[in-house]
């Protein structure tokens, strides 16, 4: 792919409705139910909350979901920019790619139990309350941890320290600012990553680690927007 053939204007609007997305589910799903504190809560209370708000709540995680989806043609969007003067066969991008789409099915199996498992399990809490706490509680660590710690911190991680890393040894159409502020974001970003060895992570840190996620690819956008292909210079 030559540099003429690139809408960079296109790929940036693309990553500026990326990032708005993510601020949705935060306003809408925080002032329904408190998340992402909520998550650690005990059945009995997130569930009863998620029901008596079920409107909101489904919209809310809809749009994560939606989201979460995108982060697959984010990548290739990504991908495609990187392979601008390189070849589309490296295999350091197609492992970035790789990442990439891990990070959005590993997030969407994470947020997908909130309209399956969570609803039944509301209708199951007065019959059988112990039961369903059990399960809440397991299914809850799994699928959040295959959401949360693979889909957004591992392979994210991993997705941005090779993006980063590609742009720092390789001709790209991308300076060289957007690598080292990648690193700091992928560092913040995999803070979470502790909590696999039962180191506890503040929420706090964990929203400031997404901010600075969001704030990169922000940036980037901005930068796409302005560039002009060699063709037009």
């Amino acid at each position: 792919m030559t540099d003429e053939n690139v809408n960079y204007r296109a790929y940036a609007i693309f990553i500026v409705i990326e990032v708005i997305l993510i601020v949705i589910p935060l306003i809408v799903l925080g002032a329904a139910i408190g998340w992402p504190g909520s998550l650690d809560e005990p059945a009995s209370a997130n569930l009863v909350a998620i029901h008596q708000n079920a409107g909101a709540v489904q919209f809310g995680y809809f749009v994560y979901l939606v989201y979460s989806i995108l982060i697959l043609p984010l990548s290739v969007v990504f991908y495609r920019l990187l392979i601008i003067d390189n070849d589309p066969f490296d295999p350091l991008l197609l492992t970035a790619l790789g990442f990439g789409i891990a990070s959005a099915i590993s997030r969407t199996f994470g947020i997908i139990r909130w309209f399956t498992v969570m609803p039944y399990l509301f209708t199951e809490l007065h019959h059988r309350p112990h039961s369903v706490s059990m399960v809440y509680e397991s299914f809850n660590r799994y699928a959040g941890s295959v959401g949360e710690i693979l889909g957004v911190q591992m392979f994210m991680v991993s997705f941005i320290l090779l993006v980063s890393f590609t742009i720092m040894v390789r001709k790209t159409v991308f300076p060289k600012w957007v690598a080292y502020s990648g690193v700091i974001a992928a560092a913040f970003l995999a803070m979470g990553i502790l909590e696999l060895f039962g180191i506890e992570v503040s929420g706090m840190l964990l929203t400031l680690s997404g901010t600075i996620l969001h704030l990169w690819l922000f940036a980037i956008a901005v930068f796409l927007f302005f560039r002009k292909s060699q063709s037009a210079k």
